[in-house]
């Protein structure tokens, strides 16, 4: 099979890997609590262990990506995802979905950098920004098109969707070895590798280059504070709607809203990606930076609105802003960071963000969730707006470095 073009190949896997990942996502929770019966101490130990495992395995996955190759590091992860998920779903007791997130957590890590340094590498770092904004609106689609099947697959059983999704990513495993193109990638010679050795050396290289980059200490500062504060918002969002008198829908008013709930957010975010791709120059770093500012600025905003809505319908409108602001932000956050980044350590670098991102959430989770259960939901959620100031400050001093530079 000859390789496809870079970027449709980015593109297939953007809305395919989103796709497969709304599959498992969407009732994963409702497994885990009916079919295999876990308790909420044990669902939050589900999310610790995926977290640790994200955090101890990120570094070296990382590594491999810059020395061997970007496509075998995707590769991998993909199938250990998948292998993941269908564990899983056809093991339905509180030791074998630890062992899953293991499982999953390490393919995990061997994706996250690698897909972003192989197409930067293979299309060039100016290209970058309306790429990775229309990825992630593809992406959207295919969420949004997988919440439906989602929805008839548990309606047959709770782990067909997770089933189907660990099949999902295993087929994108062995269309990554198939089609995946991996001409910008300049892998070591054979001669000149030495194994172990050429994993710690360039570990040290980057390492030794986010020293020398403040932009890039920067980097790390910022995505700690965003797994700080994401916590709340990914595992305690739901408590706090179901707080307020739901809107009468029908005999399951709770699911049939949360489906709206995330079909509305996914649709707005299309919309969203699609007008920032149209309107704005992410090729500038200066025009990057100040739209991360108004974002991350929208997004405290958003969440306090949503920790201090008095009706159903204001906690509503915030959580569509928090989600759309979210996922309108990562794109350009992620272009700016693959502009400071070189090549031979790109992989490496990505891996350190995504590190310090779990960092943060494995600290964030447990402090704000007891914050949560010995006072508010709303005092959690105000804790997690409050996280965020000090990335407003890391953003105003990069953009401020920027224009000097200019």
């Amino acid at each position: 099979m000859d390789r496809l073009p870079a970027l449709r190949v980015y593109l297939i896997l953007a809305a395919s890997r989103a796709g497969c990942f709304a599959l498992f996502s969407t009732f994963s929770s409702i497994y885990r609590i009916r079919t295999a019966g876990l308790d909420p101490l044990e669902l939050v130990l589900v999310g610790t262990v995926l977290e640790l495992s994200v955090f101890l395995l990120e570094i070296p996955t990382g590594v491999v990506a810059d020395v061997y190759s970007r496509r075998l590091s995707v590769g991998i992860g993909y199938a250990l995802i998948g292998v993941g998920f269908v564990y899983e779903s056809l093991h339905p007791s509180f030791a074998a979905i630890l062992l899953a997130q293991v499982i999953w957590g390490a393919g995990y890590t061997f994706t996250s950098g690698a897909g972003e340094a192989w197409i930067v590498d293979e299309l060039g770092s100016d290209e970058m920004g309306p790429v990775f904004l229309r990825g992630t609106q593809v992406g959207q689609l295919g969420a949004l098109l997988a919440m439906g099947a989602s929805a008839a697959l548990a309606s047959v059983g709770l782990w067909l969707p997770l089933f189907c999704a660990g099949l999902g990513y295993l087929v994108l495993a062995m269309f990554v070895a198939l089609a995946m193109p991996e001409q910008g990638f300049r892998r070591r010679p054979v001669e000149e590798r030495q194994g172990w050795r050429d994993l710690a050396h360039t570990l040290r290289e980057g390492t030794a280059v986010v020293r020398a980059r403040p932009a890039l200490l920067w980097l790390l500062g910022i995505a700690l504070f965003l797994g700080l504060s994401s916590e709340p918002l990914d595992r305690l969002w739901e408590l706090h709607v179901l707080s307020f008198e739901l809107p009468a829908l029908g005999p399951a008013d709770p699911i049939v809203w949360f489906g709206v709930l995330n079909a509305g957010a996914l649709l707005l975010s299309i919309a969203a990606t699609g007008w920032l791709r149209r309107r704005t120059d992410l090729t500038s770093e200066r025009a990057a930076l100040r739209l991360l500012l108004a974002l991350n600025a929208g997004l405290i905003l958003a969440i306090a609105g949503f920790a201090l809505a008095g009706s159903f319908a204001v906690a509503v409108l915030a959580w569509w802003g928090m989600a759309v602001l979210r996922r309108a932000s990562a794109p350009v956050l992620a272009t700016w960071a693959n502009r400071q980044i070189p090549s031979e350590v790109r992989a490496t670098v990505l891996s350190m963000q995504t590190q310090s991102d779990s960092l943060g959430q494995f600290a964030g989770g447990p402090a704000l969730g007891g914050l949560a259960r010995a006072t508010t939901l709303r005092a959690a959620f105000l804790a997690s707006a409050t996280l965020l100031v000090p990335v407003q400050a890391l953003y105003l001093r990069a953009a401020r470095r920027s224009g000097r530079s200019a």
